[in-house]
């Protein structure tokens, strides 16, 4: 038995090694663009400025000057760290915000109709 039957092709061969160089840089790139197009998709969470929250709506201004709807029924943390769902944040009380009470907020970019807009998942209180 020869050598050249002994040896297995596929990527030992040129045509082998070409492939798999193909495959791997198609891979790389791919996890490129998967990585930036996830990282504009990733959650941000920030203090808000000033809240206002009155029985029918919650709004919140960030520190970049965007104003944020908060639904009134979200999830959210109690300064106890105890998760809530379906209901009001007890920071954000119908009879108004007390600054003195930290409130944190979790949002999300979203594109609506071709404009971005800030969706918030998730308030923390305390």
């Amino acid at each position: 038995m020869s050598v050249d039957e002994r040896t297995p092709t596929g990527l030992t061969s040129r045509r082998g090694i070409a492939i798999a160089a193909a495959a791997t840089a198609a891979l790389l790139i791919a996890g490129f663009v998967g990585w930036d197009l996830r990282s504009e998709t990733l959650a941000h969470t920030e203090r808000p400025e000033r809240c206002v929250s009155t029985p029918a709506q919650i709004g919140c201004e960030l520190p970049d000057g965007a104003m944020v709807g908060v639904p009134l029924e979200t999830s959210w943390i109690d300064a106890d760290g105890g998760l809530h769902s379906g209901d009001r944040p007890a920071c954000l009380p119908a009879s108004g915000w007390d600054s003195s009470m930290p409130v944190e907020l979790t949002w999300v970019p979203v594109d609506v109709e071709g404009a971005p807009e800030r969706v918030v998942v998730r308030v923390v209180c305390g």
